[in-house]
């Protein structure tokens, strides 16, 4: 049963191929520069590796987003945004899948009353506004230095045809490794918290995490969609929205994809962190609104009126409407897989208000005076815990707070667990403060790291700052890796209902 519930993953990965691939090569395969079953042999090769090597970054942004914490759950929202892509696919609107899964993911928030974090669907949503832009910008840069280059440099023109065509290539790959590396988070992101697969240790430095191995399903499922089903899109990018040349593709195909890789690689973010430089969030981010920035850059650079309007305003009201479109999809099929179907497509979140959590919230500057209602309190969803919040008129900034320190979450740190992180990702420090812990339980996260950052400072976070945030990012996804593997299930029989 867990595979089947996959397969709506994958047939939103199919989806996104479908969609996609015509960013990358619509204008090298419309201009005859390059055969389609190349493009799509070359395209599918590069997203399988960006998908596998760089996947991570940006499958974490939309957990933060919104745990899908049920298999089911999980299947619904996927279906849910692939549903709203091949509509979209149809009409020939080149529409983002991160608009889709961003929607279908908030549909989930609100039928299972789950938090949604307004900072990181702030993030999302200024990304999205950020890329076309900064696509644009890069592109007309690029527009003057090229025609400089060709100009200054009087390069004969079969030359200039096979340095245009090898150019294509190269940018098509480079495109396809970041369109993989970004976008899927979008395909498998909502099965990470409910991966059905283990993870497979090869020695013991060596493993294929269960979130690789999603990662190459779905990037598989990409793959095969660009070869069933991209070529439609291939020309609304390539030839229908603007006239694209050989050369002016490859600027439009390489502006693109640099935006994208900027939102995807964790070793780019790496870089500019050591370097002392502001890195940019590791978000999805849609590669159609990156190519059409690009469009509109080359349109702004060239000075000229040949962009189709019509078709942009068609595209750009697919922007809008695909997230809503998909949250709605999502909603109602949860509401049919769950009464119809009963499956469970979310566990619900236990919440516990004990002497511990109210000290926390007040260190955490939270009103406590105002929350004299909640002590003592279990509420057996967070829709339930948000209803009373809202009747009390708690401040929407202390809600997510609040319910993420009363979130209850057992945890037991097992020493034979210890044994089996990785010894290279965990520093000596870590795992030493994990053994001083042994055998001891936790009611919620927050506690283990408390008390795991008084043990070590190789556990604390450091003050928000732009300079610390991949370090920040890196030891919460440590804590993720712990809280996975010493959670343990919720006794109901010893809560105070």
């Amino acid at each position: 049963m867990s595979f089947i519930l996959l397969l709506s993953g994958l047939f939103l990965g199919w989806s996104l191929g479908a969609n996609d691939a015509g960013n990358v090569f619509g204008a090298a395969v419309e201009t005859r520069m390059i055969k389609f079953k190349t493009a799509a042999l070359i395209a599918s090769i590069f997203v399988i590796l960006g998908a596998v090597l760089q996947g991570g970054g940006t499958s974490l942004t939309l957990s933060r987003l919104g745990s899908v914490n049920a298999l089911p759950g999980s299947f619904t929202v996927a279906l849910s945004a692939a549903l709203s892509l091949i509509v979209m696919v149809r009409f020939k609107i080149p529409v983002s899948s991160s608009q889709a899964v961003v929607g279908a993911i908030l549909g989930w928030n609100i039928f299972s009353g789950a938090f949604t974090d307004s900072t990181v669907l702030a993030q999302i949503v200024s990304a999205w506004i950020i890329t076309p832009i900064l696509s644009a910008i890069l592109t007309i840069l690029m527009f003057y230095l090229f025609n400089y280059i060709i100009n200054h440099f009087s390069i004969h023109l079969l030359k200039l045809d096979y340095f245009t065509r090898a150019g294509l290539l190269l940018v098509g790959a480079f495109g396809s490794f970041s369109l993989g590396a970004n976008n899927i988070a979008n395909v498998m992101g909502m099965f990470v918290d409910s991966s059905p697969f283990k993870d497979v240790f090869i020695t013991n430095h060596i493993f294929f995490s269960s979130t690789h191995q999603l990662f190459l399903i779905g990037a598989l499922s990409i793959a095969f969609g660009i070869f069933t089903y991209s070529h439609k899109n291939m020309k609304t990018i390539g030839h229908d929205l603007f006239k694209l040349s050989p050369i002016t593709g490859f600027i439009v195909v390489l502006s693109s994809s640099i935006v994208l890789f900027l939102f995807a690689s964790k070793s780019l973010q790496e870089l500019l962190h050591s370097l002392h430089l502001p890195t940019l969030p590791l978000v999805p981010v849609s590669s159609s609104q990156a190519v059409i920035g690009s469009i509109i850059g080359l349109s702004i650079a060239k000075k000229t009126g040949n962009i189709q309007y019509k078709i942009l305003g068609k595209i750009a009201s697919g922007w809008v409407i695909n997230p809503i479109f998909s949250g709605l999809i999502c909603f109602v099929l949860l509401f049919f897989v769950q009464n119809v179907f009963d499956q469970k497509v979310y566990i619900p979140s236990v919440h516990t208000f004990n002497r511990d959590v109210m000290v926390k919230l007040n260190i955490e500057d939270v009103l406590i005076n105002k929350l004299s209602f909640l002590n003592g309190r279990t509420y057996q969803s967070s829709s339930e815990l948000k209803n009373q919040l809202v009747k009390y008129q708690i401040e929407k900034n202390n809600q997510k707070k609040i319910a993420e320190y009363s979130l209850l979450f057992p945890l037991f740190i097992d020493e034979n667990k210890i044994k089996t992180l990785d010894h290279k990702f965990f520093t000596s420090e870590q795992l030493h403060a994990l053994r001083l812990i042994k055998n001891q339980p936790f009611d919620h996260k927050w506690q283990l790291i408390d008390t795991l950052s008084v043990i070590s400072n190789s556990w604390s976070f450091r003050d928000e700052v732009w300079q610390n945030e991949y370090y920040n990012r890196e030891i919460q996804k440590k804590y993720e890796i712990i809280f996975k593997l010493f959670s343990t299930p919720i006794n109901y029989d010893k809560l105070s209902l």
